[in-house]
């Protein structure tokens, strides 16, 4: 609920359980990750914005924001916020406010790079990822959706359908094609490999999530209920994680050491924390969740976060 007032952070040691952090949040109606550092931004107790960012480090916070005035709210507003990498920010109703995401600062709203050249330039995204490659996402002229992937050499690009997904993690064991969400799909989306030398479809999969990682020949997919394996050759299912509950905004990263993932077995009492053979799905080992109910987000420096209702948990590596 919008204006749920203080929440808490907390930091685990993952191999006794003990607290090495409480990080005390002004608001923790949403919550991002940047950097390394956890980003709040909601209405505090007395309905006022409040946002904040600390280190997940060391708890240290970086900067501090409350809104002058309270924000009146009722079972009928709707409220959202966002985050583009430069700025985040809460909307609630007709108010919103955008904050520099460095600095806690009020600054002009966010939103996708416009980019000159080919279909709607408003409508034309850019992203460039860690390995050097940049992807262009823009309508053709008869309003399909298509991804132009630049390589980082500097080499011919190529234009594939649908969009293609910034990969968590990619070994490279898939080269000369591409993992892309087909959003053309009459019925629900999916996503599947795409040839970059012809441009077609390798194959399809009902298999749908944001999250997507290639890893020893296998494309890991997590829609933030559970991850599924597909084989990278033929798009057949290898193996699935029972179906876990998770709050709403439960994270669809997938969660991995290069060669388990972490998931988020059953629910309720019968939850468990699981490691997961990335070729296989077999369990290597199994144990308690640090909180009740959540989803798992990791971290560049492998951290692997667990949030909850309310509540965080990081788990170190």
């Amino acid at each position: 609920m919008l204006g749920g007032g203080e929440g808490t952070a907390r930091v685990l040691d993952p191999a006794t359980g003990d607290v090495d952090l409480t990080i005390a949040l002004a608001a923790g109606d949403a919550w991002h990750v940047v950097d390394g550092d956890l980003v709040t931004i909601g209405l505090d107790a007395d309905g006022r914005a409040a946002a904040g960012r600390w280190s997940l480090t060391t708890g240290e916070q970086q900067w501090a924001y409350h809104g002058a005035e309270a924000i009146a709210v009722d079972a009928s507003t709707g409220w959202g916020t966002w985050l583009d990498g430069r700025t985040v920010g809460l909307e609630v109703g007709d108010w919103s406010v955008t904050l520099d995401v460095g600095t806690g600062v009020e600054t002009a709203q966010g939103g996708g790079e416009s980019l000159a050249g080919g279909g709607d330039a408003e409508n034309v995204q850019r992203v460039e990822l860690a390995d050097g490659r940049v992807l262009v996402y823009g309508p053709t002229p008869s309003g399909d959706v298509r991804t132009t992937v630049h390589p980082a050499d500097g080499g011919e690009p190529a234009t594939v359908p649908g969009i293609v997904p910034p990969l968590a993690v990619d070994d490279g064991s898939v080269p000369g094609a591409v993992v892309a969400i087909d959003v053309e799909s009459t019925g629900p989306w999916g996503l599947g490999m795409v040839d970059l030398d012809s441009g077609e479809w390798r194959w399809t999969s009902e298999a749908e999530g944001a999250g997507v990682a290639v890893l020893a020949g296998v494309v890991l997919v997590s829609d933030g209920s559970r991850v599924t394996a597909l084989d990278a050759r033929t798009g057949q299912t290898r193996w699935s994680s029972a179906p876990s509950s998770s709050p709403s905004f439960s994270g669809w990263e997938v969660a991995t050491d290069g060669r388990r993932v972490l998931v988020l077995d059953g629910q309720g009492f019968e939850r468990e924390l699981v490691a997961r053979d990335v070729r296989t799905g077999e369990r290597v080992w199994a144990t308690e969740p640090p909180l009740s109910d959540g989803a798992l987000v990791p971290l560049p420096d492998g951290t692997v976060l667990m949030v909850g209702a309310g509540d965080l948990a990081a788990l170190r590596p």
